[in-house]
């Protein structure tokens, strides 16, 4: 039958469609003969998962505590902080006394 819509060159007449043929690799095997004589599958052994053997524990070092916690606390006591800064005020910063860039002329050399 034909096919409403453009044609190839773009026209608005419609034209004829006719499909090529499949190429054969892309076929479907026959359903019932073809399985009959291959191989049956084998049933496979269940994968029992391992645990991979990691060398972290070789690379790593050992824990070991610097000190006692009464060592700890006696030098977080030691600590002391600074005062709150005072927010009343509003911060302006100080004036650059430096002079300004002032751009020079320049020429481009050309031939």
């Amino acid at each position: 039958g034909r096919a409403p819509g453009p044609g190839p060159g773009g026209g608005g007449a419609p034209f004829d469609f006719k499909a090529r043929p499949a190429p054969a690799t892309t076929k479907a095997p026959p359903s019932s003969s073809a399985r009959a004589s291959a191989k049956p599958r084998q049933a496979r052994k269940l994968t029992i998962p391992t645990s991979p053997q990691l060398r972290t524990t070789v690379r790593s070092r050992s824990v070991t505590p610097c000190g006692s916690e009464d060592d700890l606390n006696a030098s977080s006591a030691s600590f002391k902080a600074a005062p709150m800064p005072d927010f009343s005020r509003t911060f302006v910063p100080k004036h650059d006394k430096s002079r300004l860039t002032e751009p020079a002329p320049f020429s481009l050399r050309s031939d």
